[in-house]
């Protein structure tokens, strides 16, 4: 039996899948401004980074949030998807630090939902993407959801970038235009 469908979308495997050429700048981008079965891009959400052979790595919003925000990290709006860095074990603690982590994965018509609630709980991160002929069709997400309230919001980080991105352009096409003038 399949992987259900309730299961496989449900509300806490929430996520937008992108290509791993992608700047952070254009996922964050598609997180916010795409309409999808789960509502209100939301910070817990998964980001799925489909790299060449159907390899697929995954970080949660909120953690690339925070690798934004964190001095030395090197992570900014133009980073390529492909380069961020991956997550690693703390030295005191079980956790990870933010990063992505490379994902098992599982077809979804060969799969029953008990496994894969299983392999979900044993993967790296606690998460499986669930593929179809090698495309993702769904997560499964076992980790727990944050609620911590951050003090500057991705949305936030993203109006902050556009402003930036067209003041910018403006700056370059009045340049421009003084050039053609010369």
């Amino acid at each position: 039996m399949p992987i259900s469908d309730d299961r496989l979308y449900a509300e806490g495997n929430a996520y937008i899948g992108v290509s791993a050429k992608q700047t952070v700048r254009d996922a964050l981008r598609q997180w916010s401004k795409d309409a999808t079965r789960w509502g209100t891009p939301r910070e817990w959400w998964w980001l799925v980074i489909e790299h060449d052979r159907h390899q697929f790595s995954a970080i949660p919003f909120e953690q690339l949030r925070d690798l934004l925000n964190q001095a030395g990290s090197g992570v900014t709006m133009d980073t390529q998807l492909a380069d961020l860095p991956e997550a690693t074990q703390q030295l005191d603690s079980w956790q990870l630090t933010p990063g992505i982590v490379y994902t098992k994965l599982v077809d979804k018509n060969t799969t029953t939902t008990a496994v894969a609630l299983q392999l979900a709980e044993e993967s790296p991160g606690q998460l499986l993407v669930v593929t179809t002929q090698g495309q993702c069709v769904g997560i499964i997400s076992k980790r727990t959801r944050s609620f911590a309230m951050a003090t500057f919001s991705l949305l936030k980080m993203i109006e902050e970038d556009e402003k930036k991105q067209v003041g910018t352009a403006h700056t370059a096409s009045i340049q421009e235009d003084e050039r053609k003038k010369d």
